[in-house]
């Protein structure tokens, strides 16, 4: 009886651990890096992150159907106020040239664009995150921010990794992966 106890026990084990490693987790998002006074008067001067979004656009911002927002730059947006530990002020634009015109102008600190019109502005832009229909997507600053840039592409990479870019793809409806835009 002791002896069929403990082989029952033993297979019990095994079969916990083999479930366990089966077992889907959500990705464990980074810990927020921690920001110096000067990259959060960089980024988000005056303690709010302003992020500019064009309405009803799955990649910037639109209704999420349950009386809250989701959409690429909302998201990453929401999330890099978390890290900077600020508040964040989203800023709505009827079209994706009135919100480029808007980081160029400095009445907002980041918005999601494509890396071709964020040169053609002259603006600062992180390393692609996502290659999109209209082109390779890049958060995008007012010129000038360089104090914020090195943190602003630590973020960048850490999202894409993390799951949290993916995630925000698949709240917002959008077709593909991350993976599919690495080369």
């Amino acid at each position: 009886m002791t002896a069929l106890r403990s082989l029952l026990t033993g297979l019990a084990l095994v079969a916990a651990v083999l479930l366990a490693g089966c077992a889907s987790r959500p990705p464990q998002s980074a810990a927020p890096l921690a920001p110096t006074a000067a990259v959060r008067q960089t980024l988000a001067p005056g303690g709010v992150l302003r992020v500019g979004v064009q309405a009803r656009n799955p990649y910037s911002m639109q209704a999420d159907g349950r009386g809250g927002y989701t959409g690429l730059a909302y998201d990453l947006g929401t999330e890099l106020a978390r890290w900077l530990g600020v508040t964040l002020e989203v800023v709505e634009f009827g079209s994706a040239a009135r919100v480029l015109e808007a980081v160029r102008n400095e009445d907002v600190d980041l918005t999601l664009a494509t890396v071709a019109d964020a040169r053609r502005l002259d603006l600062d832009a992180t390393l692609p995150l996502l290659q999109a229909p209209q082109g390779a997507l890049a958060l995008v600053v007012p010129r000038g921010r360089q104090a914020g840039m090195a943190y602003l592409s630590r973020y960048a990479l850490t999202v894409r990794r993390d799951g949290t870019l993916q995630a925000a793809i698949d709240r917002a409806g959008l077709a593909g992966t991350v993976e599919s835009a690495r080369h």
